[in-house]
């Protein structure tokens, strides 16, 4: 009985740490494998799947500028803390005119061009149904301060 006891301990030891070195490898689980494209992507966020592994924050607070020509706008939280944070084509806009901005990125999409033009009209769009003083909730990479979604408040 003191063997396989001893034998347990052991064992354990010797698994437990390839099972707690297998919890951060940031494995997204099952589904299908995804085809390897073969030119790299213009931006990496092209070729991350939607599932995969970002650490995301978010920022409560009023618009205080919005530069519609870079896609760029800054939010300024309760404390007096600004962020500036990027708009992609990939942003989502929910809220009071989230039905409007959608149309207009649709328009955008329908409109003849190369995908750098589509996409710059895209972010021209939305960053049209942002306003200065206008209270919002935005989730975003903290990586690169890119936006991901966008929640317009009231």
């Amino acid at each position: 009985m003191k063997k396989f006891r001893s034998f347990a301990f052991l064992f354990a030891l010797l698994v437990l740490p390839v099972a707690a070195h297998a919890q951060g490898s940031g494995s997204t689980g099952s589904g299908p494998a995804q085809p390897r494209p073969s030119q790299p992507p213009k931006d990496i966020r092209d070729s991350i799947p939607e599932r995969a592994f970002a650490v995301t924050s978010s920022v409560t607070g009023k618009i205080v500028g919005v530069d519609p020509e870079q896609g760029i706008f800054s939010v300024e939280d309760k404390k007096g803390n600004r962020r500036e944070l990027k708009l992609t084509a990939k942003t989502k806009v929910k809220g009071d005119k989230s039905k409007e901005a959608m149309m207009k990125k649709e328009e955008a999409m329908a409109k003849g061009g190369s995908m750098e033009e589509k996409e710059m009209m895209m972010k021209k769009s939305m960053i049209q149904s942002l306003h200065v003083d206008q209270n919002v909730k935005v989730k975003y990479l903290a990586s690169d301060n890119t936006a991901i979604e966008i929640q317009l408040r009231n």
